[in-house]
């Protein structure tokens, strides 16, 4: 199975993985780690802009910049 990285705009990670993964069925994988913020700790992706789906055919990514 091959994986692709997808470019999003920063701070969209989250919404595009969600709608590759529900829509088209695929495989997604985004690291997140938590950070500090004002008033505790946040969860945030560790690549900003940036997802891996597995199997995403370059034609078809609701949301992406591109894909790679």
């Amino acid at each position: 199975m091959d994986w692709f990285i997808v470019h999003t705009r920063p701070g969209c990670e989250c919404r595009a993985a969600a709608r590759l993964a529900c829509e088209l069925s695929l495989q997604v994988y985004m690291p997140q780690v938590q950070q500090r913020a004002a008033g505790g700790m946040t969860v945030v992706p560790l690549f900003p802009g940036y997802f891996f789906v597995a199997g995403l055919p370059r034609e078809q990514a609701p949301g992406a910049i591109g894909c790679m």
